[in-house]
């Protein structure tokens, strides 16, 4: 009998947490940032040639006006594996996570739409999505 009025006592108390909970979390959305433009770029990124000789790439959609970036990496290009591509919404930049392989850790870069000017953004970070 008494484990199942203790049983009953934490269920309820559990249910009073969940309900308390979302009643915390419920909030009204801000709509503090500007919406995203409504344009999409249509365009890719993507590497050829694989690690370690891969070079860096755009095209459109359909593969037309494929383009080389060049992208100029810190150091030895070989000391890196891209772990993943964004545009930004504008296009004009590109971010990229780089996992450097000697120190073994991911650090978030940009570099300007044809591939130059590139600077880290966030060190120790990997990127998931661009908003």
């Amino acid at each position: 009998m008494k484990k199942l009025f203790m049983s009953s006592l934490v269920l309820f108390f559990f249910a009073v947490s969940i309900f308390t909970f979302q009643l915390a979390c419920k909030k009204e959305l801000r709509a503090d940032l500007p919406p995203l433009p409504s344009t999409q770029l249509n365009k890719l990124i993507y590497v050829v040639n694989g690690y370690p000789n891969y070079e860096v790439w755009t095209s459109y959609y359909d593969g037309s006006g494929a383009k080389n970036l060049n992208v100029q990496f810190p150091g030895n290009k070989s000391n890196y594996e891209i772990d993943g591509f964004h545009f930004s919404p504008d296009g004009k930049k590109i971010f990229a996570s780089l996992y450097d392989l000697t120190t073994k850790r991911s650090s978030i870069y940009s570099w300007d739409g044809d591939g130059t000017n590139m600077k880290k953004v966030v060190d120790n970070g990997m990127m998931v999505s661009v908003h």
